[in-house]
């Protein structure tokens, strides 16, 4: 066996120098070459076009390393999503290949270098309108103006300068007014949505503008002397957002029933809300020029023997423990004004100033200070006191 192993080994190995030489070379080249063409490194990603693509964050590119038994051993790079185009310096490509550990835009040594790719998808033809879905024919509404793309926005954009009203098909339309102006973005699949929040469910089908915003026409808020300070306190409706898809904002004051036209102070009272940027009673429009104000009960005088100041909790007047709610009334008006009368004498001498207790005193909806659970003297209530032209005052004490 020895033997025949010693006979057969100079078969197996004997080789003349320069072909094994050329052999093993040649293998090398080969073995170089297809670790070459397929140890390319991560491709920085490319700026996109100034214009004309959409190049969105979640598309990306698929590379591949095939078998030595097809009929090319490199990699190759293109984009995942088959509508996508794969731009080099912002021409497109159908696909990238590593060549001697380079990235080249062809197969061969013909082809271009690459150092950047991204994928984009071309913009679509519709975003230099958009769909006239559900749209309503409103003065209050005036037709969204899509705009050619620019620098920033890469398929098409447009602004409403006060608010807008959207919705997408078969959905309640709703109003955007912040951040003012209002700015909309189209991507390449002809998709509108509001910039800085291009999610899905903000895909828009219909965009009209708002004409006005519901701040700047607000009914204007003016004092009416004849009766503020001295019938009412007045003070300034405030401006409140309501949950309506189609109100931006309402007037409201502290209590119900308390809005009130300056100029008609004992009209019914108005319950205004902005709709699409215009303000309404719900019968008449609504401007700056509209003057409203809001009414309370009076302002109240504390007793200079009270112990604490009564505290006005907007319905009712109240006093701080341990102190009990008291009032005093002035009865001198009740006194006969001729000297004459036999009367006049008794009466002025007497005390004419009576504190009463009282169950509570109420501001009540005709917005009047009265008691309740009390008779003032001979009056039935501190209001019906009051209409007679008596004076009081509050006072907490034991």
């Amino acid at each position: 066996t020895f033997l025949l192993l010693f006979l057969l080994s100079p078969l197996v190995t004997s080789c003349p120098d320069n072909e094994c030489l050329l052999e093993r070379q040649k293998e090398q080249e080969e073995d170089q070459r297809s670790f070459d063409c397929r140890s390319c490194k991560a491709l920085d990603v490319d700026s996109c076009p100034e214009e004309g693509y959409d190049c969105a964050e979640n598309l990306k590119m698929t590379s591949k390393v095939l078998n030595a038994d097809d009929d090319c051993v490199c990699s190759w790079m293109k984009c995942a999503d088959s509508k996508a185009t794969l731009l080099v310096e912002g021409k497109p490509v159908d696909k990238i290949h590593c060549i001697n550990q380079t990235w080249m835009t062809s197969r061969t040594w013909n082809g271009a270098v690459v150092d950047a790719a991204v994928c984009a998808l071309k913009c679509g033809a519709t975003c230099v309108s958009l769909p006239n879905q559900g749209f309503e024919t409103d003065n209050r509404l005036s037709n969204f103006a899509a705009l050619p793309a620019d620098d920033e926005h890469k398929c098409g954009w447009g602004t409403c300068e006060k608010a807008a009203y959207v919705s997408n098909v078969g959905s309640t339309p709703v109003i955007l007014q912040t951040p003012t102006p209002v700015e909309f973005t189209c991507n390449a699949a002809s998709s509108w949505s509001k910039k800085a929040a291009p999610n899905m469910g903000d895909r828009y089908t219909r965009i009209q503008c708002i004409k006005n915003s519901c701040q700047d026409s607000t009914p204007s808020y003016e004092t009416q002397p004849s009766v503020c300070g001295i019938k009412y306190t007045c003070y300034e409706p405030q401006l409140t957002n309501t949950n309506e898809p189609t109100f931006n904002n309402a007037l409201t004051c502290k209590r119900p029933n308390a809005l009130r036209y300056k100029n008609n102070i004992n009209q019914s009272p108005v319950v205004p809300v902005c709709s699409l940027g215009q303000w309404t009673d719900g019968e008449t429009s609504l401007n700056t020029g509209d003057l409203l104000l809001c009414i309370d009960c009076p302002d109240f005088d504390v007793a200079p023997s009270s112990k604490a100041d009564p505290v006005n909790t907007g319905t009712e007047l109240k006093c701080p423990a341990p102190y009990k709610l008291k009032i005093k009334v002035d009865l001198f008006k009740l006194c006969p004004s001729n000297p004459s009368n036999p009367l006049y004498t008794t009466c002025w001498k007497s005390s004419a100033v009576i504190t009463f207790d009282v169950v509570s005193v109420v501001c009540d909806e005709e917005f009047q200070w009265d008691t309740k659970g009390s008779i003032i003297d001979n009056f039935v209530s501190l209001k019906d006191a009051v209409k007679n032209g008596l004076k009081w005052k509050a006072l907490c004490t034991n």
